[in-house]
């Protein structure tokens, strides 16, 4: 299981984990996850009002960063990716 799908299922699950998030910079930004959020979003598509979900971590800053499928564990504890 990926840490999206993990956070998916249980989005505190990757508190303490420590986590790559490469966002296309020239270094990945490495971390240990102190807190995490899911955001809902609502969107009207062709009529349908449709509702879907984004996950993000913070390492201890002010700054939430977005998790995608890519997003790595660094430790190897308690997952598999």
């Amino acid at each position: 299981m990926n840490v999206l799908d993990r956070m998916k299922t249980d989005i505190n699950s990757v508190i303490g984990l420590t986590l790559s998030l490469d966002l296309g910079g020239s270094k990945p930004i490495i971390g240990e996850v102190v807190n995490t959020k899911q955001s809902e979003w609502n969107n009207l598509i062709d009529g349908v009002m449709t509702t879907w979900y984004s996950y993000s971590v913070s390492f201890g800053d002010c700054c939430y960063y977005p998790v995608d499928c890519l997003t790595k564990v660094v430790d190897n504890v308690g997952i598999n990716d």
